[in-house]
């Protein structure tokens, strides 16, 4: 009853008060309540400080919410015992909050990873300064950046590993932040300062070449290095939209998928935007 009346304030937008609620309520539910029922009543009470700005006690609450799922089978003869309608129903709901206790640790991680910021570029603009900022500033970023996103990326990817199944809508939400890191990290990475003289038009003093020809033949050049960024990205949006289409579960990181994978393989995909126009 007391984790009942803490998740109505929460579905209502009550945050504050179903804070209050779950807090005094915690003690009692973890003495007296079944397991299912003591997974999701951490996972909202981690949810809601998150949502008032506490996220070490968030992530105190998914830790917990993780600790007590260690033994599944265990969970999942419990439930079976309730009936088969309602122990399914109720499992539902565990591994929907064991999700999302995954899903908050890969978000801190991807966090962190975005604190990497690209080196902002100020000198001359001139080619051997340029090539400099490249050579230097910018492969450290790459060096630091990319096993960032990995690690965030590992920590997404646990969500798939979920027993017996994987939540539908959070392996769905992992697959939209993953196909987003390295789809960032590519644009960051185009993003590279050119020097000031490319950006010129009309003929340049190299042989025949001019300078829309050779800013083109440097973006390619860059496509080339980060075409295996791409595909990581590619393939994690791919996950998302396979997970969507097969449990028929749509919201706005499905949609994310499908935008990023029309716009970036259009001849492979088309939008629903696209397809009505």
């Amino acid at each position: 009853i007391a984790f009942a009346i803490g998740a109505h304030d929460a579905e209502h937008g009550d945050v504050q008060v179903a804070k209050k609620r779950l807090l005094a309520s915690m003690r009692s539910i973890d003495r007296s309540a079944p397991l299912d029922v003591q997974i999701v009543a951490h996972a909202l009470l981690g949810k809601v400080l998150a949502q008032t700005g506490d996220p070490a006690g968030a992530a105190s609450e998914y830790a917990r919410v993780k600790a007590a799922y260690r033994d599944p089978a265990a969970l999942i003869k419990g439930l079976d015992e309730a009936g088969k309608a309602d122990g399914e129903r109720r499992l539902g709901r565990v591994l929907a909050a064991v999700g999302e206790a995954e899903f908050f640790a890969a978000e801190q991680k991807r966090k962190e990873a975005e604190r990497i910021r690209f080196p902002e570029y100020k000198g001359s603009g001139r080619r051997d300064d340029v090539e400099r900022h490249i050579a230097t500033r910018v492969m450290a970023w790459m060096k630091q950046k990319q096993p960032a996103i990995e690690a965030a990326e590992k920590s997404y990817l646990a969500i798939e590993a979920i027993q017996p199944v994987p939540p539908p809508a959070w392996m769905i939400a992992a697959g939209s932040r993953v196909g987003q890191m390295w789809g960032r990290f590519v644009a960051e990475f185009r993003a590279a300062p050119i020097p000031k003289e490319w950006l010129q038009h009309g003929p340049s003093p190299y042989g025949d070449l001019s300078w829309d020809e050779i800013r083109a033949a440097y973006y390619e050049r860059i496509d080339l290095v980060s075409e295996p960024y791409r595909k990581r990205a590619k393939a994690a949006y791919e996950a998302c939209l396979r997970y969507s289409v097969k449990y028929q579960f749509f919201d706005e990181h499905s949609r994310s998928c499908e935008v990023w994978l029309s716009k970036t393989y259009g001849a492979e995909y088309r939008s629903e935007e696209r397809r009505v126009g």
